[in-house]
């Protein structure tokens, strides 16, 4: 039997993450408006799942791209997957440390990025 697609398998489960984050625990109006706000933004990033499924040993230049427009334009929703969120509606093939260490390193030059937004979104 044949696998879904990952990239649709995984579209699919960002999109169910995002309809579910409003019901997760109790938050403003505004809180819930980000969490629906997010779902682009990590659809986008799907373009690092390959590396971050030990498919690719190098991080595909879109995957920074779009890494580095996040934390510039929407950085609170990085929190799904410092949060595990996203890794575990992904599956087991989810590397959370490459997803976090390497990613980083990589894409933002400087894990103290990541560290500044887990403490100014972790609201």
């Amino acid at each position: 039997m044949a696998h879904p697609s990952r990239p649709i398998f995984a579209c699919a489960l960002l999109v169910f993450l995002a309809a579910a984050a409003p019901f997760a625990a109790p938050a403003s109006a505004a809180a819930v408006t980000q969490s629906e706000t997010c779902v682009p933004s990590l659809q986008r990033m799907l373009s690092c799942l390959d590396f971050i499924e030990h498919r690719s040993d190098e991080i595909p230049v879109p995957c920074c791209v779009q890494v580095n427009a996040t934390v510039a334009q929407q950085p609170c929703c990085l929190m799904h997957v410092v949060r595990g969120n996203v890794a575990r509606l992904i599956g087991p093939e989810y590397d959370g440390t490459r997803a976090l260490v390497n990613v980083t390193v990589k894409c933002l030059g400087d894990a103290s990025i990541l560290t500044s937004i887990t403490r100014n979104c972790s609201g």
